[in-house]
């Protein structure tokens, strides 16, 4: 075989290499970018969770929220940040029963007053470690700048 022969076929080769390698630069790049605005929209929601945290759990140390309501709020934004607590979880176990926006206004005036009967004696039953938690949760997703 000629070693001038191979010479065509051996600049094929390493211009398909060099073509190969620019394109693979290329997809790294542009999964670099990906990953990057990805990560950006996980921490702008985790932001907009932890400041919803934040507002509710406030409302409900202030007074300006109801407790019960507070509760459920808070279970479910701390939920979509991949948390929990467990005095959230028992009292919304039980508040998880009571008829809610438009089924609460189908309800008897009797019946509605019943629930809001009980539910003012759950509020009262976990009234003071629900303001202590709220008081931990503000306190834990304050990350605004002094």
């Amino acid at each position: 075989m000629n070693i001038h022969a191979l010479a065509p076929i051996t600049w094929a080769a390493i211009g398909s290499c060099l073509i190969l390698a620019a394109f693979a630069f290329y997809l790294f790049r542009r999964l670099k970018r990906f990953e990057g605005r990805q990560n950006k929209q996980i921490d702008d929601r985790n932001s907009h969770w932890s400041e919803s945290a934040r507002i509710v759990a406030l409302a409900v140390v202030q007074g300006q929220c109801e407790p019960s309501e507070g509760c459920l709020r808070l279970r479910y934004i701390l939920s979509q940040l991949g948390e929990s607590r467990e005095l959230l979880e028992r009292m919304g176990d039980e508040l998880a029963s009571f008829a809610t926006h438009q089924e609460r206004k189908q309800l008897a005036v009797q019946e509605r007053f019943k629930q809001d009967q009980q539910r003012f004696m759950i509020e009262e039953k976990y009234g003071d470690e629900l303001k202590n938690l709220c008081r931990e949760i503000a306190a834990t997703y304050d990350f605004r700048e002094a």
